[in-house]
């Protein structure tokens, strides 16, 4: 306000008497005042139809019998500024009266010099009231479209979970189908070389069908505990070729690792060489031994074993070289696609140990 005319005021109070000293002061200086009201109930009334400036209020009425309520009740319908009149200050008045949302408070009777001040202080103090009120509107408004925008996404989320989720079980389907082809097509062949290549490619397609089982069956889609995958695979190519447990002794110290499936899908597949090579060739004419898997995690590495205690590999032979389909494979798979180091051990059996470095 820059003028004393342009504040319009209410009182309310169901004191005639009060109502009257209260009216009086207010004339004096120089305010406008444009009704008065009986009661609480009243002072609500006649605040939403008259949108005066400031309302003058007793804090003890009839109808509402509180003044407190009907400054609340006021803030809630037709927000004005409210100073509440009391003969005496209790100790929970102050706490009551903001959450009204009063704007100031007079102790009866006020002085001129008091009502001024006061009315000065409620008016500038409402204005700050209602800009924090419109922020809090606003940011309120903002929490609800970001809540929204964060369920939405949620939503979205789950839904690209559940496809990715179909999608990795048909995926591991598929895989299983077509290792059932490789297996009808081995029933009809004679040759051993055929059915060895055939079930070279059957042990290939179950390792990674099962990594994409366990993508499937776990909650997160983009990373695999691959110690589980190791326990896996080992065991159904022990099943695969029939290695008894008696003769084999299979030895697995795999810590927990958190593979991405780019890196674990590598991983399987040299982990399925290795493993059937040391089945198929190691431990020939029923040859016992032990077969042992490590895989540890180290702060910028990973490091994998598998070392059986075998025939050993022959003498002079170069798996860069002169390496089977298999033993190629896991060179490039070790090299190329994981860039790690391979190292080939000849003592008392063989040891392969391939060291990769932690993708970025």
């Amino acid at each position: 306000m820059t003028s004393r005319e342009k504040i319009r005021v209410l009182i309310a109070d169901d004191d005639y008497l009060v109502s009257e000293k209260i009216r009086d002061i207010v004339e004096m200086l120089g305010y406008s005042v444009v009704g008065e009201a009986a009661d609480g109930t009243q002072a609500v009334e006649m605040t939403c139809a008259l949108r005066p400036d400031i309302v003058l209020m007793d804090i003890e009425m009839t109808g509402m019998n509180d003044g407190l309520l009907a400054a609340e009740k006021i803030q809630q319908s037709c927000p004005t500024p409210v100073v509440v009149l009391t003969a005496y200050q209790r100790p929970d008045f102050l706490e009551q009266a903001n959450r009204a949302g009063v704007a100031a408070y007079l102790i009866k009777p006020p002085n001129p010099g008091e009502l001024e001040r006061t009315v000065t202080i409620a008016l500038a103090r409402f204005q700050d009231m209602q800009k924090l009120r419109q922020l809090t509107v606003k940011l309120e408004i903002e929490i609800a479209e970001r809540r929204r925008a964060e369920q939405e996404l949620q939503k979205a989320l789950r839904e690209k979970d559940v496809l990715l989720k179909e999608m990795h079980h048909r995926v591991k389907n598929n895989l299983q189908m077509v290792s059932s082809l490789l297996y009808f097509q081995a029933e009809n062949e004679d040759e051993q070389r055929v059915l060895d290549i055939l079930q070279s490619s059957r042990d290939r397609i179950r390792s990674m069908a099962m990594v994409h089982e366990q993508i499937y069956q776990s909650e997160a889609l983009s990373y695999i505990h691959f110690e589980r995958s190791i326990r896996s695979i080992a065991i159904y190519l022990l099943h695969a070729y029939d290695a008894s447990t008696d003769r084999i002794h299979l030895k697995i110290d795999a810590e927990p690792a958190i593979l991405t499936v780019e890196t674990a899908m590598p991983c399987a597949l040299v982990l399925n060489e290795l493993v059937s090579n040391a089945l198929k060739h190691a431990f020939p004419d029923n040859r016992a031994g032990t077969l042992m898997i490590n895989f540890s995690e180290h702060e910028q590495e990973y490091r994998f074993t598998v070392r059986d205690t075998g025939v050993g590999l022959p003498e002079g032979l170069d798996i860069r070289r002169q390496g089977s389909l298999g033993l190629t494979l896991i060179t490039d798979l070790a090299e190329k696609q994981l860039h790690g180091t391979l190292t080939v051990v000849r003592d008392a059996g063989t040891t392969f140990h391939m060291t990769f470095p932690k993708p970025v």
